[in-house]
């Protein structure tokens, strides 16, 4: 299967998807940058310019998140997803993409994204491993659900149900011939 490896877990190996994995572990990384940056300039998270009590190391502690990171349990559910995907399995892939959107939608929302908060140079580098990290999760969760729910062709592969395969070979045992048996045949 391609854009799969093989993981050993508890004496067992199983299949993953290595794109997958790769954005979510993306996810993980700007999480955690964007949790550091967040804390070291105090940038508490306001989306739509609603804001909790409370400063912003706790928040980040509690999974509330901050304005420059996604709350923790997020990115833990991607990882998990995406080490859960399997050979037939849709639903991490399903569930990568989702909180791949939430990423994009939760940074796009932030008043520190659009420059109305703090004009540090790390802050800029957040919202944009943000963006670009949710937008690769996004990107390989809805690959990885689509490439699941219909197995690509191999050129020159032949793929038929046992119905389709019945008529097929009845229709191919019929006589080839149109002509009445016992006719001759015209010559020109």
């Amino acid at each position: 299967m391609r854009g799969c490896a093989a993981v050993r877990a508890l004496g067992e190996v199983v299949m993953v998807d290595r794109g997958l994995v790769a954005a979510s572990a993306s996810i993980v990384g700007a999480t955690a940058f964007g949790a550091f940056v967040s804390v070291r300039e105090n940038i508490p998270g306001e989306p739509l310019g609603l804001r909790l009590p409370g400063r912003v190391p706790v928040h980040v502690r509690l999974g509330l998140g901050s304005g420059l990171s996604a709350p923790w349990p997020m990115p833990v559910a991607a990882v998990v997803a995406a080490f859960r995907s399997g050979p037939g399995q849709t639903w991490p892939g399903r569930a990568c993409a989702a909180i791949g959107a939430m990423v994009l939608a939760g940074t796009m929302v932030e008043p520190v994204t659009w420059g109305r908060r703090s004009g540090a140079p790390l802050v800029g580098v957040s919202v944009a491993l943000n963006l670009i990290s949710g937008g690769a999760l996004v990107r390989a969760g809805r690959r990885a659900a689509a490439s699941r729910r219909s197995r690509r062709r191999v050129p020159g592969e032949v793929r038929y149900s046992p119905e389709k395969f019945l008529r097929l070979r009845s229709h191919l045992q019929r006589p080839r011939s149109t002509q009445r048996q016992g006719a001759p045949l015209r010559r020109r």
